[in-house]
């Protein structure tokens, strides 16, 4: 009997020896994925909880901006300069994890996700912690994977699909107004109506859709110019101008909305040039696809967007 009892305990021994060698007391969890994509565009959508609800594994999102997956929920609670503090709960557990964002060459960024967790005495304690730990990187790297499949798209990003391409219609003439407004629909149509009629009488042929920028030069003055694309060099002066476009290289987006539709779109142009290092030309400009005068459901105008570049 006693033999059997002093077995039990050796093997006891053993066992606990055995998980204080093979588990520290400290377990520490990390993942790594390498995504192709800019420093700045992973980082932004690290730290936005809106760009979350996107790039989100299982879309699983309850109030609060708190994300769920396998059981546990996610939180970002804190930003740094180059990653975010996540929370998460599991079990009985809260632990502040963190996402790192690390510069690799040639547009491509390393994305870390690392946190620590404590064992126990207890061995049977110190097994379940580290099947938690297991069960964590898996589920981390899991979401880390669902975010690098989204960073990778230019279109997730940035909210609007961009390509590059070049003009077809260069032959223009064009016309400028100054206003201590943003110009309304009608005031930018009148000067498109202006530039028809004048085409009109000159026997010029409109071969494309009208354009359009504006510019702000200071609180109170916004500079409107339009065009109108035809199928003869011209060299008129005065109201009316000639311009010649060089055909060059353009970052190219379409979208379906509003003025604020088509402002959020150059603003995402403008990180597009910034992220990636690139040299902007020109002001962009707006091709009206949709006449507005005729559709006043601001939903369904379409602009196509053109930002010339330095390739």
């Amino acid at each position: 009997m006693k033999k059997w009892i002093a077995g039990i305990l050796i093997v006891a021994v053993l066992f606990s020896l055995a998980t204080y060698l093979l588990i520290p007391s400290v377990l520490t969890v990390s993942n790594i994925v390498y995504c192709k994509t800019t420093l700045h565009g992973a980082y932004r959508t690290l730290i936005t909880k809106t760009q979350w609800e996107k790039w989100w594994v299982n879309k699983n999102v309850t109030g609060d901006s708190v994300f769920e997956y396998m059981g546990d929920t996610y939180q970002l609670t804190d930003t740094y300069l180059n990653g975010a503090e996540v929370t998460i709960h599991h079990n009985i557990d809260t632990l502040k994890t963190e996402m790192r964002t690390l510069d690799l060459p040639d547009d491509s960024v390393a994305v870390t996700w690392k946190f620590s967790m404590n064992t126990s005495i207890n061995p049977f304690k110190r097994i379940s912690r580290y099947n938690d730990a297991v069960a964590l990187k898996k589920n981390t790297k899991e979401i880390l994977d669902n975010y690098k499949t989204f960073v990778e798209k230019d279109d997730n990003v940035y909210g609007i699909s961009i390509r590059i391409s070049s003009i077809e219609y260069t032959s223009l003439i064009t016309t400028k107004a100054m206003f201590d407004h943003y110009p309304s629909t009608n005031e930018i149509y009148n000067k498109i109506d202006f530039l028809k009629q004048f085409s009109d009488g000159h026997s010029l042929k409109q071969t494309y859709y009208p354009m359009m920028n504006v510019t702000k030069d200071n609180d109170t003055a916004y500079r409107l110019m339009v065009a109108l694309p035809v199928d003869t060099k011209t060299s008129f002066t005065g109201n009316i101008h000639s311009v010649e476009m060089v055909p060059g290289n353009f970052m190219i987006t379409e979208v379906k909305g509003g003025y604020k539709t088509v402002s959020n779109a150059l603003d995402q142009l403008q990180l597009y040039f910034q992220d990636y290092e690139k040299t902007s030309m020109a002001i962009p400009f707006e091709y009206l696809v949709t006449d507005r005068i005729v559709e006043p459901d601001t939903t369904k105008w379409i602009t196509k967007i053109y930002a010339p570049v330095l390739r």
